[in-house]
C-alpha cells in the first residue's frame, strides 16, 4: 500500500520552512491553538486529496510577504516511489510528479484521503449541500469520470440559472441547457447513487458494531421524489433516470421560471440519516449524531478500500476533544490497525499509552522559527 513518507513546506501558510519524516503510521501533531497544526493537515490534503478543505483561493496559501508557496511529498509502497510537488503562485497551482507536470485531475486518487474535522460533526443536521459535498468528495477521488460529470453538471446548473435570472427569458437557449442538464445530470446521478449505496451498506454495518441495539440507515432522496413524488430504484437504468428527470423538469418549468432558479436535479438531492426509522435531525441525541458521523467516516474508508484497492490517509483535525472516550477508542482502534493517520490535538491525554508508545508525536509551540 502507498503511504506518505515525507512532507516538506516552503513559504506555505505559517511555515517558512517545514519538514516531516513520517516514522510511524500514526503521527500526532500537538500544541496550543494557532501554532500551525491545521496547516500541516491542509498541506497533506493538498498532495493526497488534491484539494483544500479550508479554501479554494490559492493566493491565500503563501506565507505572509511571499508570492509563492511549495508543498512537496514523497509517497512510496507497492514497489513505487512517487515524488510529488505543488507550486502555488497567485491563483495558479502547478503539480509535478516524478519530474513531469501533471494536471490535478490526473493525480486525484493516487493516495486518497479521508478528512474528519469538527465541522463534520454537524453533518447530520447541517444543510443538504454539506452532505452532498461529503459524498462527492469521495467520488471525485475514486473516479475521474465522477469528477468530470460533477464539473459538467455544475456548469450546466450555473449557465441555466444565469439565463433564468435574465430580465427577458430566452426560452430556446434555456431549453438547450435543460437538455444538457438532463443528459449529464442523469449520468452524474447514477454515479453518485451507486457510490451512495456502497457507503450506505458499510455505514449500517459499522454503526451496528458500535450500538447493536439501534438500527441506523441513510435515505437518498432525489429532488424529483421530494418535489413531485417520482420514484426510482437505486439500480435504475440510464434511460429510466433520463425519463424521470425529463418529466420532472417539464413539471417544474413554470415554478422555475417564477423562482428564476433550477429546482430539479442532483444539486437539490438530499441525504437523510435515520435511527430506528426516525429522522436523526429531529430525534437523535448529540451522542447518537456523533456516532452516525463516525460510522459515515469509517464507511468512507472501507469504500475507498473496496473500490480503489488502496487504504486512504486518515486526517483527524482537532476532533479528539469533540468525541467521548468510547468514540475516541473506536476511532483509534480502527486507525491503529489499518491506516496511516495524522492527528492534530491540543493535548495527548486523549490517547491510551499503547498508542503513544508507537505513535510519532510532533510537538509544536508558539514562537518557534518555522
Amino acid at each position: 500500500m502507498l503511504r506518505l513518507n515525507r512532507l516538506q513546506f516552503t513559504s506555505f501558510r505559517s511555515y517558512r520552512e517545514f519538514r516531516l519524516l513520517c516514522d510511524s503510521d500514526i503521527v500526532i501533531i500537538t500544541g496550543p491553538n494557532a501554532v500551525g497544526k491545521t496547516n500541516i493537515v491542509e498541506g497533506i490534503q493538498l498532495v493526497t486529496g488534491i484539494e483544500s478543505f479550508r479554501t479554494s483561493h490559492w493566493a491565500e496559501l503563501p506565507t505572509w510577504g511571499s508570492t509563492q508557496a511549495r508543498v512537496e511529498a514523497s509517497i512510496g509502497g507497492d514497489g513505487r516511489d512517487l515524488n510529488l510537488s505543488l507550486q502555488i503562485e497567485g491563483n495558479k497551482r502547478t503539480y509535478v510528479l516524478n519530474g513531469k507536470r501533471r494536471r490535478a485531475s490526473q493525480l486525484r486518487g493516487t493516495l486518497p484521503v479521508v478528512l474528519f474535522t469538527p465541522d463534520d460533526l454537524q453533518l447530520v443536521k447541517s444543510d443538504a449541500q454539506q452532505r452532498r459535498n461529503t459524498l462527492d468528495s469521495i467520488g471525485i477521488q475514486l473516479s475521474s469520470t465522477y469528477a468530470s460529470l460533477k464539473a459538467d453538471y455544475e456548469k450546466a446548473v450555473r449557465q441555466r440559472n444565469h439565463l433564468l435570472k435574465e430580465e427577458h427569458l430566452n426560452v430556446d437557449i434555456i431549453n438547450s441547457w435543460t437538455i444538457s442538464l438532463i443528459l449529464v445530470g442523469s449520468r452524474f446521478y447514477q454515479h453518485r447513487r451507486s457510490l451512495f449505496e456502497q457507503i450506505r451498506r458499510r455505514f449500517s454495518e459499522i454503526y451496528a458494531t458500535m450500538i447493536p441495539q439501534e438500527q441506523a440507515d441513510i435515505a437518498y432522496q432525489p429532488s424529483w421524489e421530494r418535489e413531485l413524488g417520482y420514484q426510482l430504484t437505486p439500480d435504475a437504468t440510464l434511460d429510466e433516470v433520463r425519463s424521470v428527470f425529463s418529466d420532472a423538469a417539464e413539471q417544474m418549468r413554470a415554478r422555475e421560471y417564477e423562482r428564476r432558479l433550477t429546482l430539479i436535479g442532483p444539486h437539490r438531492d438530499e441525504l437523510v440519516f435515520t435511527i430506528n426509522g426516525r429522522d436523526a435531525r429531529k430525534y437523535a441525541s448529540q451522542g447518537q449524531q456523533r456516532t452516525l458521523v463516525l460510522a459515515w467516516k469509517l464507511a468512507e474508508v472501507q469504500v475507498i478500500e473496496d473500490i480503489g484497492k488502496q487504504s486512504p490517509v486518515l486526517l483527524l483535525d482537532d476532533v479528539m476533544s469533540e468525541l467521548d472516550y468510547d468514540r475516541r477508542a473506536a476511532l483509534m482502534e480502527y486507525a491503529d490497525t489499518r491506516l496511516q493517520t495524522f492527528i492534530t490535538t491540543t493535548a495527548t491525554d486523549y490517547f491510551d499509552s499503547s498508542i503513544l508508545r508507537t505513535a510519532q508525536v510532533l510537538r509544536l509551540s508558539r514562537g518557534e522559527e518555522r
